[in-house]
């Protein structure tokens, strides 16, 4: 039995809002792909000598509330593992980043064995939708794992000063 989509217009355009913010802050364009495919966006580099080459793979969570009202993002321990790269081929592949939105502050985090390791995981899940499903293991993510999402400077590593997104 197929599981229920939750993916809403709505979250679809508040989706693209967060990418849109995202690529002017990082001078790159999104581009979203298919539904069920592990990542929610390929980014592509908008700038010289990279100009349309990928530049990482998003996977994109927005939350109602304030970065500082939980200690950890919860995600589905099934979900980490499939976004993570293998091991091996960890410094091979295009970045993977977990990008969040709350709504004081843009954060990211890189999706690797230091994260899986960082992690901590329990049996959880939502319970607002009646959907048994969602309960399963979880990994909670501490958020000082997480940067704020800040313009990139000349060498592509991100700017000393903290980014402040346009939240509605």
């Amino acid at each position: 039995m197929q599981r229920p989509v939750y993916e809403t217009p709505a979250s679809i355009s508040a989706e693209e809002a967060f990418a849109d913010t995202i690529c002017k802050c990082w001078s790159t364009s999104a581009h979203r792909t298919e539904q069920f495919v592990r990542f929610d966006y390929l980014l592509r580099w908008n700038t010289e000598p990279l100009h349309g080459q990928p530049m990482c793979l998003l996977e994109m969570k927005i939350r109602n509330c304030t970065s500082n009202t939980y200690e950890t993002l919860i995600i589905s321990r099934g979900k980490l593992n499939a976004l993570a790269p293998p091991r091996h081929t960890e410094n091979r592949v295009l970045p993977h980043l977990l990008v969040v939105r709350y709504r004081d502050r843009d954060v990211y985090c890189v999706i690797d064995s230091e994260l899986l390791r960082v992690c901590t995981y329990a049996q959880g899940g939502r319970r607002d939708r009646g959907d048994p499903h969602d309960i399963e293991e979880v990994a909670h993510i501490p958020l000082d794992y997480f940067t704020d999402i800040s313009p990139l400077s000349d060498n592509g590593a991100p700017t000393s000063g903290t980014y402040q997104s346009t939240l509605s």
